[in-house]
């Protein structure tokens, strides 16, 4: 049985071997984990004819949102997008691997995009490439020029070369945040119930009688449940004078 020859290295991949050495050493290093702007700000770099890099992320039950960016270009490229419902970030997120455009200014995919980001924002040339991430979470590493046709199989070689590095990232970015939210949800939980225990104790109430009580001082003063809730852990009284009896 005849083995499959090895694809050749191109000279713009073997170019690239040390920053691809350096990159495996960044983010298994000190610095690690890596931020995604940093990342970007590799890709740009790494990628032959990128001029600017960023990220689109598509999460469950939220609108999409760049979460890193080389500049404000790619942003302003993302929310026109965002707006018209189409282009090449979102279909690349939404899970079609790799996606190209090397002229908006006559590309019929997303007609409510692609004039658009040619004659206002300059961009003529796209590459997004999907980043793979766990559970609902959709990605995609966008680079973008003003050349048209500006990108060829080396481009498209490097960007899919980088898209696990750059995943890894956002999904180490995405765990951090959604530890830093549990820990402060958790905390807010805390803080509401020992207020509540307060004012059972201060007022004779119950559990959901010092809770209602709460809310509506809440709602009386337009602050938040949490920040009034901390002012009578610490103070031991409400901010605002009511009539606990109307909660008996």
């Amino acid at each position: 049985m005849s083995r499959e020859r090895p694809r050749p290295v191109t000279a713009a991949q073997h170019r690239l071997e040390p920053d691809f050495r350096d990159l495996g050493g960044l983010l298994g290093g000190p610095e690690s984990p890596v931020s995604p702007a940093r990342l970007v700000e590799v890709a740009s770099r790494m990628v032959p004819h990128a001029q600017h890099a960023a990220v689109t992320l598509l999460r469950e039950h939220s609108r999409p949102t760049t979460v890193a960016a080389t500049d404000e270009l790619p942003g302003a490229v993302d929310r026109l997008q965002y707006e018209t419902r189409e282009g090449p970030c979102l279909e690349a997120s939404e899970g079609h691997r790799v996606v190209v455009s090397g002229d908006l200014s006559a590309e019929p995919r997303w007609p409510a995009f692609s004039g658009r980001c040619a004659s206002e924002l300059g961009v003529h040339s796209i590459l997004s490439v999907m980043l793979s991430l766990s559970g609902g979470d959709r990605a995609a590493l966008n680079l973008y020029a003003s050349e048209v046709h500006a990108y060829g199989d080396d481009d498209v070689a490097v960007g899919a070369m980088l898209a696990p590095f750059v995943a890894l990232s956002v999904e180490q970015s995405l765990h951090r945040k959604d530890v830093d939210n549990l820990e402060q949800a958790l905390a807010t939980s805390r803080q509401i119930g020992t207020a509540v225990g307060i004012l059972m104790s201060q007022y004779r109430l119950s559990d959901d009688q010092a809770f209602a009580l709460l809310r509506k001082v809440s709602q009386n003063m337009n602050r938040k449940l949490r920040d009034v809730a901390e002012e009578v852990t610490y103070s031991g009284e409400l901010p605002l004078r009511v009539d606990a009896d109307e909660h008996r």
